[in-house]
């Protein structure tokens, strides 16, 4: 069976509030934003720093609802500073058929300069044979409640 690899959720300009060498792994980010676009904790994420053009690959963790928290940690804090803007994103491996078959959703929040998500958008990709159709709409959101 073949698969394709597809982005699943992006956090798009988001701002490093912290970076912390000596702990174990990881990037911390808020919990609500997780949510949102769909992270699950320990999920592997793609991580392009827009500031520097550095890039590395770790994973997700947590960090407290509504912290704004973006703290990459141990190697990936050296490639990195505070206040430099990140591409974070998510991909999934799916079944070519099953993209054929049912389409693909990719969720992507953007942040504004304030550090505050701004823009939702929700990618749908639908496949008909060699064909396509691709759609970035904007839609109304409310960030999930803080537990």
């Amino acid at each position: 069976m073949s698969t394709i690899k597809l982005l699943q959720s992006k956090l798009h300009r988001v701002q490093i509030t912290q970076c912390q060498p000596d702990y174990v792994g990881s990037i911390g980010i808020d919990s609500r934003w997780m949510k949102q676009v769909g992270l699950i904790p320990l999920q592997e994420v793609h991580c392009w720093n827009i500031t520097r053009g550095t890039r590395w690959v770790t994973y997700a963790i947590p960090a407290p609802a509504g912290s704004k928290e973006i703290s990459p940690n141990g190697a990936c804090a050296h490639r990195c500073e505070e206040q430099d803007l990140l591409i974070i994103a998510s991909f999934v491996d799916r079944p070519l058929s099953d993209v054929h078959e049912q389409g693909h959703r990719a969720r992507v929040l953007v942040f504004n300069e304030a550090g505050d998500a701004q823009d939702y958008l929700l990618q749908d990709l639908n496949v008909n044979g060699d064909d396509f159709d691709f759609s970035s709409e904007e839609h109304e959101f409310t960030l999930p409640p803080m537990e």
